[in-house]
């Protein structure tokens, strides 16, 4: 009986020996999540324990069916046992649920090795409305825009608890082309809901399709880390007080998806556009000016539009005026972001010069626009004006030449007719300018020679002669200059030394802080680069480094973004002074010489 047992034992030691071995051999990956229950919208922490010797990498694939993977965290640790070195690799992975209900965490392998699988429980995500710690929220938008018109986008996050690392994504448009303009920087402000007070953070974004179609602006999302709640602070400890916040659990957060139905334009009486509000401005209009043949008259007009961007705008288009002509400037164009979306104007400098006296009728102007508010077709008016032209302003020379006196003892027609020539005032014939001038030559040429004292006329003599020495002289030192083989070149010198110029005058202003004056030089230096390029500082910003374009970008938020801050120049320096102009369109003046240039071949030695 006691043999039986023995043999039984045996063969049960000799049977289990290899399904010990084959489970050595397969044994499982070590997985944990940091929490098996959560809601929608928050993520957990996966971590695993891989063999770093094994070249087999891991599959992840399966994740991704109903979790989104988000940061990774590896770490390699080394262990000496019984003689032997062996790595072990810890790795961390952030799980976001893609939907809520039981979720199952697949069998990860890794080679023979294989994690058993790991069940979660999402939940549904609370309502926006409950006294949830952090929200995210957009607001409405309506169904319908028209083409080109500004859609207002803002997002406001609500946190009640201290946040680190958020991170919020930026508006994608899709469905039509779309351009897309931030309003200025983020609004920081404070207010309470369900009696909780909350700080908000709002950003703001002006949407302008350009195309009409269904306009689709998929989900903003928030990843944050909420910060761990405070411990006790030890009194022994000194620097209890100068640790940080600890990092705590993270959340993810999601504005819902967006449609809007961007309709066609409307047939009118004109261009096509679409404002919220328009105004046409004459500074005519509160004060007509006093014209007069000859005399430039300057007038403005501005443009003022609420909802559209400054090149949007079109330029005035001004009526024929007989009996004068006129001298427009290029349009000025600007625009301001602020709360309620974006604002432009446009400034057109004119100059009338009449040609004739008499009245002359100013033509009104209209614009037609679309009342995006109202929906229906309104004109700005800019009404006429009736005016009167003064003749030229007699020229004082005519003045200057006496009268011819008349003999005394003549009598009869003639000395009357003397008289009266002395008695009337000169007169002009025509209005115009050169018709004056020929009146005046001939009153000079009929009025009678001047004597001129001699020592005038040897002074005058002098002078003469010293002008001729000194022509002459002038003469002689350009053709010995011209043998010698100098050719004075100063145009080309300040043309090879303007954009050095002016870029040294965008360095100097970015130095003193000061935007405006930094503006104008950086759009100096840049006509100086591209002379003959329609928006020379566009092209500048399209050619230059990420550094100079967002420099330019801060540059221009603090000229035109509400409200006013202090801007600060060092990175508009630094990006100017890195820049460097792509050498096929650098000017040939502009290129540096070699640095180390070849040396003339020397003379042989008549010795040898």
């Amino acid at each position: 009986m006691v043999n039986n047992r023995w043999f039984l034992s045996l063969f049960l030691i000799l049977w289990l020996l290899p399904v010990c071995v084959w489970a050595t051999e397969v044994s499982s990956l070590p997985l944990s999540a940091s929490r098996t229950v959560l809601s929608l919208g928050e993520s957990l922490a996966l971590r695993l324990e891989l063999d770093a010797d094994e070249a087999e990498a891991l599959d992840l694939r399966p994740l991704e069916r109903d979790f989104t993977l988000g940061g990774r965290r590896q770490s390699t640790q080394m262990r000496l046992e019984n003689g032997q070195l062996s790595r072990r690799q810890r790795l961390e992975l952030q799980l976001w649920p893609k939907r809520a209900g039981l979720l199952e965490i697949p069998a990860l392998c890794q080679g023979k090795r294989c994690s058993a699988a790991l069940r979660i429980e999402v939940r549904e995500q609370p309502q926006e409305n409950s006294a949830a710690e952090v929200l995210l929220e957009v607001e409405p938008l309506p169904a319908q825009v028209p083409q080109q018109a500004q859609l207002l986008y803002r997002v406001r996050l609500l946190s009640r608890v201290p946040l680190l690392q958020a991170r919020l994504s930026e508006p994608q448009p899709e469905g039509v082309e779309c351009r897309l303009v931030p309003l200025g920087e983020e609004r920081r402000f404070e207010l309470q809901r369900e009696g909780w007070r909350y700080e908000v953070i709002e950003r703001g974004y002006a949407l302008f399709p350009q195309q009409a179609g269904l306009l689709r602006l998929p989900p903003l999302v928030l990843e944050a880390q909420l910060a761990a709640e405070a411990t006790a602070i030890d009194p022994l400890d000194p620097f209890a007080g100068l640790t940080t916040a600890r990092a705590g659990r993270l959340l993810r957060r999601q504005t819902p998806a967006l449609q809007v139905e961007v309709t066609a334009p409307v047939a009118g009486p004109g261009a096509w556009l679409p404002a919220q509000g328009l105004r046409l401005e004459d500074d005519w209009q509160q004060a007509a000016p006093l014209l007069r043949v000859g005399e430039p008259a300057s007038r403005k007009l501005v443009l003022r539009v609420a909802g559209l961007p400054a090149d949007q705008l079109p330029e005035l288009l001004l009526g024929e005026m007989p009996g004068s002509r006129l001298y427009a400037d290029q349009p000025q164009r600007s625009e301001l972001a602020g709360p309620q979306g974006l604002s432009a104007v446009l400034e057109q400098q004119l100059a009338l010069v009449p040609t004739v006296a008499g009245p002359l009728v100013v033509p009104e102007i209209r614009l037609p626009w679309w009342d995006v508010a109202t929906q229906q077709w309104r004109e700005a008016v800019v009404p006429a004006l009736s005016l009167t032209v003064a003749p030229a302003a007699e020229p004082t020379a005519t003045l200057a030449a006496p009268p011819p006196e008349v003999s005394k003892g003549v009598s009869g027609p003639t000395a009357a007719a003397g008289e009266d020539a002395a008695l009337a005032p000169p007169q002009i014939v025509e209005p115009a300018t050169d018709q004056a001038a020929r009146q005046t030559a001939a009153m000079a040429a009929a009025a009678p020679p001047a004597t001129v004292p001699a020592a005038q006329v040897r002074l005058w003599r002098l002078l003469a002669l010293f002008c001729a020495a000194g022509w002459l002289l002038t003469l002689v030192l350009v053709v010995w200059r011209r043998r010698r083989g100098a050719r004075p070149q100063p145009a080309a010198a300040t043309e090879q030394t303007r954009p050095a110029l002016l870029r040294q005058q965008v360095l100097t202003a970015a130095r003193r802080n000061d935007a405006r004056a930094s503006r104008q030089a950086l759009q100096r230096w840049a006509q100086s680069l591209f002379p003959t390029c329609p928006a020379p500082l566009e092209r500048l910003l399209k050619e230059g480094s990420a550094e100079l374009h967002q420099a330019s970008a801060e540059l221009d938020r603090a000229l035109y973004a509400p409200p006013a801050t202090d801007w600060e120049g060092q990175g508009l320096l630094d990006a100017v002074r890195d820049w460097q102009a792509p050498a096929a369109e650098r000017p040939q003046h502009e290129l540096l010489p070699p640095l180390y240039p070849p040396r003339p071949a020397a003379a042989p030695d008549p010795r040898r």
